[in-house]
């Protein structure tokens, strides 16, 4: 019953690449677990689970996801480009990590050269929206005694 009124957030997860996913129904609450290969994968999950269930009302679902480890990613600097401008390419990265990710070939941050490949610490590109969850975590919907009634 649970599988089939979150088919959209099952079908989501297995075709995004969440690995060691685990779906599960106990007492009346679906479970799903498994390691989400981006923050942004994970963040689409929170959002289509919270597009079927807005206010999380129907407490009978739990998350718990974790993000894989990121790999090294790195930007080639083009005509025009700033610390900054590449900043905000990436979610949850500043110029100020960027630079200190380069230091190595960075003296002065106001001073980059398009060719230049750099470093980008922890960033996931292209990501749309921050997501106030980093790591592991995993937010759990308390069960219905736990929650206000509210008036249809």
């Amino acid at each position: 019953m649970l599988r089939d009124k979150y088919q959209s957030l099952i079908a989501m997860a297995e075709s995004s690449g969440v690995a060691d996913l685990t779906i599960q129904e106990q007492d009346n609450v679906l479970h799903m677990n498994g390691t989400a290969p981006t923050e942004a994968v994970k963040q689409q999950l929170w959002d289509e689970y919270n597009r079927l269930d807005p206010d999380m009302r129907s407490a009978d679902v739990v998350l718990n996801l974790d993000v894989a480890a990121a790999s090294e990613v790195f930007y080639t600097v083009a005509p025009g480009d700033s610390l900054s401008k590449i900043a905000t390419k990436y979610k949850g990265v500043t110029w100020q990590k960027i630079f200190e990710a380069n230091r190595d070939q960075i003296k002065n941050p106001d001073l980059i050269h398009p060719g230049q490949k750099l470093r980008i610490p922890d960033g996931v590109k292209n990501a749309r929206f921050p997501s106030p969850f980093q790591g592991n975590f995993s937010r759990v919907v308390r069960n219905r005694a736990n929650r206000r009634p509210h008036a249809d």
